[in-house]
């Protein structure tokens, strides 16, 4: 009913259940959520495919919704509305919606409602359903009609999105959007733009061009990328490229390692389920050579058990290095993990990349100009000198090839110079000529002295003559061979197994053999078990362990530190990836940036000097409660801020790289300033002088208002990460946020009074609800002891017109069952505000949790060892 009366119902019985006005209602919301859905679907299918497009499009739509909102006849009062903005409510389909929804609770001349203002001396008067409608500007005729515009508004959405999917399908859509995105990009961008890409444009197939080679000047603004605060030492003079590097491999890469693996079990689902087991062998600095190759269906897991990846299931056995057990922290100090599938920040250069790892992995007191000649080194060693100025690449801007980003992904983890590279399917989706690349990059590698183990399903057979051991898997995750790839030919010859002329290598052969007899896997694996070769390899691994035991002085392979680096810098470096993200893809905070000043222009505008009868007073608490809603709604665009970069955050974090509070820190410096601080106070600036908010002649108000606003757009982007975080996909945290973002403002205090809830079962929601401290810290700045406003009667001609009665703001405050008081009214915003900062608080805390957690899925290595090997007691 009316925002500033009590409504009493006294409706017939034989209404209470009408069968046609519940199927009526269920039509008008079927309806009404169509058209909603039908323009979310426009404005997804119009926003850009890139990582930023989910954010734009929920903001959009958010926006879009917001403003269909407003003019739906019930935060702004038909009667005050503007000529000049009434046009806005003949398109908005929650005006049609709500009118008929009104119509329908209300039309029904049986219905006879009683009017009383609390704390006047009005009498209570009866007034019937029709008069209700007619004061609020509906008309009980338009039903039908309402219904009918409400279905034309689906179909015209429905058209503007089909239409959109054949401009996206013909590549006519992205040549909008180019110009569009165009407008928004930095200066690169703009310089690159024939570059862009998108799935949109099935024309798109041309390759960015190549930037020159590193020249003396980019070498000096490269220098200064990464340059961390409290250093003083002067610019670089070019230093030479063998001390620099010298200086980045200090106190790292240990040569001449060998590493044991021994009776590995990986299992899932409480163990229920085996993916490999009893895996056994050897690599490094061996007779035969350095190399691993690990083949078969169960290869991809071996290399991430032997590195102790972070999976979520059990894993036991033992890893060794000289004879010396090695916990999870201690091997990922010695290697270097490289994934399948690639995943790297787009907006980044290949040398800006190499140098945002090498900031933080290698030693602290490394200097500027030893981490750039680093860098310079591997981009040199792995032939990426053509690209090292391009973007990697992103839905933008389309970057480098796989091939080139499978080198980059190998170059990050060779800056600290690794004694062991574990590469997962190396040349996966590559063409013949970036997979002999990577070859022979791995190649070069081994003979550097690095211990390189790699899984692959298909291996070319120049792979062979690079490794120089070999672990064969089955399909259940059973060892068929582990040891010398040259010695696997006679072994199997052994077993009677001889391999035919179009098999390279004679694993090839027995994979092929046991593709086609299941039975075949299993007696391989039970005559493995009890080969000879099996045993000389436990002998090896025990020798070792033996000669660890029996030379206390002997050399101890111990883990450094967790981060090379200390967490203020790690945050410092972080915050320059950020800030690069923000300044190459810029169009998420100018959209924010715009559209809060549109949104505040147009509620200043729609509401523009609001009066101090029935119908201002209705606008006043209308237009603070719009603003809570579009705030609240525009935090949701904070819901895919941790999904965009998880599987990045989540593999550099299990690398090293940083910590979580590091990546925590960062991200939340870098979108609660721009996007949640500044924006508000567009309405304060803006708004708040349109629409005539109390002014008492100081800033006390306007301050109150703009800390209010802040606070409420931080405490609900928080509420939005936490719920991104603990989501499994973007689909779930967008249903969840919506629903919870709906409740927070149902218990807001404008949708249902106050004093209702206060007495009932859902009282305690109230002091949960970011929507409720916020409402109520607004409206007490608003009306508390102000004087000069009044209630004026409701107009019917059936009824006579009552008097109006003047009423203070603490009247209206205790109306709605806000706090109020002339001395305490102070303190009751100034108790909001802190609640609304320890709610945010609190959420900021659960969302690092939900991102701390993860980092402990995977139990450690357990006491349990191989048969036969024992551990040392002073171990």
């Amino acid at each position: 009913m009316h925002p500033v009366v009590d409504a009493h119902l006294v409706a017939p019985a034989h209404c209470a259940g009408c069968g046609q006005c519940i199927l009526w209602f269920m039509v008008i919301l079927v309806l009404s959520n169509l058209a909603s859905t039908m323009m979310c679907m426009a404005i997804g299918a119009a926003a850009p495919n890139s990582s930023t497009g989910g954010a734009v499009a929920n903001m959009v739509s958010s926006m879009a919704l917001m403003f269909f909102f407003l003019f739906g006849g019930f935060l702004l009062s038909k009667k005050d509305m503007a000529d000049d903005v009434s046009w806005l409510a003949d398109i908005s389909f929650f005006n049609y919606a709500y009118e008929a929804l009104a119509v329908n609770e209300f039309g029904d001349p049986d219905r006879q409602y009683t009017f009383n203002v609390k704390g006047s001396h009005v009498a209570e008067y009866p007034v019937k359903g029709e008069g209700v409608l007619k004061e609020f500007g509906f008309d009980s005729g338009r039903f039908h009609a309402d219904l009918a515009l409400i279905s034309v508004l689906c179909v015209a959405f429905a058209a503007i999105t089909f239409v959109l999917l054949v401009l996206c399908e013909t590549g006519l859509w992205f040549q909008i959007k180019q110009l569009l995105l165009g407008a928004f990009s930095s200066q690169a961008t703009t310089r690159h733009l024939h570059d862009l890409t998108d799935p949109d444009n099935p024309a798109s197939r041309r390759r960015a061009g190549r930037p020159r080679s590193l020249s003396a000047h980019s070498y000096e603004t490269l220098l200064s990328l990464d340059r961390l605060p409290g250093r003083t030492d002067t610019p670089p003079q070019a230093p030479a490229l063998t001390e620099g590097a010298q200086e980045a491999e200090e106190g790292h890469g240990v040569q001449g390692l060998v590493l044991t693996w021994s009776g590995i079990k990986y299992s899932v689902h409480g163990g229920r389920k085996v993916i490999i087991s009893d895996v056994t062998g050897m690599a490094g600095d061996t007779p035969q050579g350095r190399g691993v190759l690990a083949l078969g269906s169960g290869e991809e897991h071996s290399a991430g058990c032997a590195r102790r990846a972070q999976h979520a299931g059990e894993l036991q056995g033992v890893v060794g290095v000289d004879g010396q057990p090695m916990s999870r922290s201690g091997i990922r100090h010695l290697s270097g993990y490289v994934h399948q599938d690639v995943v790297l920040p787009g907006t980044s250069t290949v040398m800006e990349y190499l140098m945002f790892h090498a900031a933080l992995r290698l030693p602290m007191h490394t200097r500027r100009e030893a981490r750039a000649t680093r860098c310079w080194q591997i981009i040199t060693q792995l032939g990426l000198q053509r690209v090292e100025g391009s973007r990697i690449g992103d839905h933008f801007v389309r970057g480098l090839s796989g091939g080139e980003k499978r080198r980059v992904s190998i170059g990050a983890e060779l800056i600290k110079s690794p004694a062991i590279l574990f590469l997962d399917e190396p040349t996966t989706g590559l063409d013949s000529t970036n997979a002999t690349k990577v070859v022979e990059i791995l190649a070069e590698l081994e003979q550097e002295g690095v211990t390189v183990m790699l899984t692959i399903h298909q291996p070319r057979l120049d792979m062979f003559r690079i490794m120089a051991r070999l672990l064969l898997l089955s399909d259940e995750g059973t060892v068929l061979y582990s040891g010398p790839s040259a010695a696997m030919a006679d072994y199997c010859a052994s077993l009677g197994l001889e391999s035919s002329a179009r098999f390279p290598h004679m694993s090839e052969f027995v994979m092929d053999a046991i593709s086609h007899n299941s039975n075949m896997g299993a007696e391989l694996a039970n005559t493995f078990a009890t080969s000879e070769v099996l045993q000389d390899l436990h002998r090896n691994i025990q020798s070792l362990f033996d000669a660890h035991d029996a030379q206390p002085g002997s050399r101890k392979v111990t883990p450094s530190r967790k981060y090379t680096t200390a967490l203020f810098t790690q945050i410092w470096v972080l915050s320059g990836r950020q800030s690069r993200n923000i300044v190459r893809h810029p169009l998420l905070i100018l959209l924010t940036y715009i559209a809060n000043a549109v949104i505040a222009s147009a509620v200043g505008l729609t509401y523009r000097n609001a009066g101090k009868d029935t119908w201002g007073i209705q606008n006043r608490l209308g237009s603070l409660f719009f603003i809570l809603i579009y705030l609240a709604f525009m935090s949701l665009s904070s819901l895919p801020l941790w999904r965009e970069e998880r599987l990045l955050f989540l593999r550099e974090r299990a690398a090293g790289v940083y910590s979580t509070g590091a990546y925590f820190a960062a991200v939340i410096l870098f979108d609660i300033v721009p996007l949640r601080i500044l924006p508000p106070l567009f309405f304060t600036f803006i708004t708040y002088p349109m629409i005539g908010y109390e002014d008492d002649g100081t800033l006390w108000r306007r301050a109150a208002f703009s800390i209010t606003l802040v606070l409420l757009n931080v405490v609900a982007s928080t509420f939005s990460m936490f719920i991104g975080a603990v989501s499994p996909s973007n689909s779930v945290a967008n249903v969840f946020g919506s629903l919870l973002t709906l409740l927070m403002i149902l218990f807001a205090g404008f949708l249902v009074n106050n004093d209702s809830l206060a007495s009932g079962a859902s009282s305690w929601l109230l002091e949960l609800t970011y929507g409720h401290s916020a409402y109520e810290a607004l409206v007490i700045n608003q009306f508390s002891n102000v004087t000069g406003y009044r209630f004026t009667s409701y107009q019917y001609s059936g009824i006579g017109k009552p008097p109006g009665t003047d009423v203070t703001g603490d009247t209206i405050l205790d109306t709605f069952g806000f706090h109020t008081g002339t001395d305490d009214s102070i303190m009751w915003w100034i108790t909001d505000t802190l609640c609304l900062a320890a709610l945010g608080i609190l959420y900021l805390v659960l969302t690092y949790f939900a991102l701390k957690l993860p980092e402990n899925g995977l139990k450690d290595l357990g006491p349990s060892l191989a048969p036969g090997i024992k551990r040392s007691s002073d171990v």
